[in-house]
């Protein structure tokens, strides 16, 4: 190619590679405008973020919310319990249901369980409450109240409790593995005063003490009581702190 030629050919590509030169630049300006108004977006609207961001805010708002809720509803229970107290009603679990908190009661007082179905029991337990709180105070009598014989019979079988006011009958039944109580078997029973048709039972493991403890004072105070506590008697045998009281035997010291 002779010199002219190559004259023409630098003269007809010179304009094309500026040409190229001058979109390079343009689309790198194009792309920093674009740059620079999203920066300037996000900094007008802050509330503007990605979506994993306002899941996240989402979320959060929710959890917030149901502990609110949860916090309403105990706030409610408390004061509904508040106000059952306050106007005369217990609930239910003053009556010997599982609150978890009975194990603390037994270490710290002396239950009593009465039967709320048989006023004679009931009325025996309250009575023998108060002796114990006026002339054996240290024992931290406290009345605790059962549905009916078979709860009261459960309640002593299974060790829930320690002391009780059942039947004579009841209390021979329990023994003897017979209605109501024909699905539990080889309860130990023992029995503490008689008062008749009615008796203060306890479990053989019932320090012995005590069960002489409790058999002098009641025995020594018949006329604070409904009816007489007198030595045991019957199918189910005397704790051996009743028997020692009753034989005019030495105090037990377990």
């Amino acid at each position: 190619m002779n010199s002219a030629n190559r004259v023409k050919c630098a003269a007809i590509e010179m304009p094309g590679a500026r040409d190229t030169r001058e979109v390079s630049a343009m689309d790198g300006l194009l792309i920093r405008v674009q740059a620079i108004r999203t920066l300037v977006e996000n900094r007008t609207h802050p509330a503007r973020g990605t979506a994993q961001t306002r899941d996240r805010r989402v979320r959060s708002a929710m959890t917030e919310r149901g502990n609110q809720m949860k916090r309403r509803a105990l706030l409610k229970l408390g004061v509904s319990t508040a106000a059952l107290v306050l106007v005369g009603h217990r609930p239910a679990f003053a009556d010997l249901e599982p609150d978890r908190m009975w194990s603390t009661y037994r270490r710290h007082h002396l239950m009593i369980v009465g039967q709320r179905d048989d006023e004679t029991a009931i009325a025996l337990a309250r009575a023998v409450v108060a002796v114990l709180a006026g002339f054996l105070p240290t024992s931290r009598a406290l009345l605790a109240r059962a549905a009916d014989t078979r709860r009261v019979g459960v309640l002593i079988a299974t060790n829930q409790q320690d002391v009780a006011i059942m039947a004579a009958e009841s209390a021979e039944a329990l023994v003897l593995a017979k209605p109501p109580f024909d699905d539990i078997r080889n309860v130990p029973l023992r029995l503490i005063v008689s008062f008749g048709s009615h008796v203060l039972v306890c479990r053989p493991d019932f320090m012995a003490r005590h069960a002489y403890l409790l058999a002098q004072t009641l025995a020594e105070h018949n006329n604070a009581l409904p009816a007489p506590a007198s030595a045991p008697e019957g199918v189910v045998p005397a704790h051996r702190g009743s028997h020692a009281f009753f034989a005019g035997e030495e105090m037990p010291n377990d």
